[in-house]
């Protein structure tokens, strides 16, 4: 297994595509317990896209976690393609099954926030984006979604301030900026 993650890593730095995938499907054969190349397998899938990319990239994903049932990215991209199909429920147990692995996972955070707010949940998305935002106050793309989910749940204080915050970190964030604006616009000073 070990030759095989050479052989990986050695891929990454230039190799084609087609010898990628080559190499990845000999890696599977000659050692079916190694997860990394099912994982990446799964990747290249879910890049194809479509009904048939994305059956594909599941059962990669499910092989790796038959594997390695601790990888959180092939939880996180399993949340992604469930989300993709519609199935939120679905996509967001994968990415609470992520986040139990590892509470601190970046993806798997803010996909959950982003599946919950697209749902109408945004009280639900700000609470996962404040967490995250806990550990890592200057994450720009949290402060974002928090922003436009407190907006949405009608905290416009709130909204406002995290949009400032955006800015703060990001001053070149053109949708924080017009979104900042607009609120205050609209509501006058806020803080």
């Amino acid at each position: 297994a070990m030759h095989a993650a050479v052989d990986m890593i050695n891929y990454e730095r230039g190799g084609s595509r087609a010898e990628g995938e080559a190499l990845l499907q000999r890696v599977t054969e000659e050692h079916p317990a190694y997860a990394p190349p099912h994982f990446m397998l799964g990747l290249l899938r879910q890049q194809d896209g479509g009904p048939a990319g994305s059956a594909a990239a599941e059962a990669y994903y499910r092989r790796t976690l038959e594997l390695e049932p601790a990888h959180v990215d092939a939880r996180n991209n399993l949340g992604k393609l469930h989300t993709e199909a519609g199935d939120a429920a679905v996509a967001e147990s994968h990415f609470r099954a992520a986040l139990a692995i590892d509470a601190g996972h970046r993806m798997a955070r803010l996909n959950l926030g982003l599946s919950l707010h697209g749902r109408g949940q945004f009280d639900a998305a700000t609470v996962e984006y404040e967490r995250y935002l806990s550990a890592h106050p200057l994450d720009a793309d949290f402060l974002y979604n928090a922003a436009v989910s407190y907006q949405h749940a009608g905290q416009v204080v709130e909204a406002f301030n995290a949009y400032t915050r955006t800015l703060e970190v990001a001053p070149d964030r053109v949708d924080a900026r017009l979104n900042h604006a607009a609120l205050h616009h609209k509501h006058g000073h806020l803080e």
